[in-house]
């Protein structure tokens, strides 16, 4: 289980990569921290996409994160 799951946002950077379709309906990115592609249609783009914003209560998973908290790979995909 995530530590304090339902007091933090875990987030990760996502870099946009291409769009997947001619009518840009659907976008594709990288999560390096996973080294895994993600495929996003318009609507979760126009929800999660709205967040730019590093908040408070976020927590950012990167390298550094994972070197510090290294059972956090199996938390997350659990």
């Amino acid at each position: 289980m995530l530590p304090d799951k339902f007091h933090v946002i875990y987030v990760v950077r996502l870099d946009y990569t291409h769009f997947n379709t001619r009518a840009h309906k659907r976008m594709q990115g990288i999560v390096h921290v996973f080294k895994t592609r993600v495929v996003f249609d318009h609507i979760r783009v126009l929800s999660w996409g709205q967040s730019r914003d590093f908040l408070p209560e976020m927590v950012l998973v990167d390298e550094a994160y994972i070197h510090t908290r290294k059972d956090i790979l199996e938390l997350l995909f659990e």
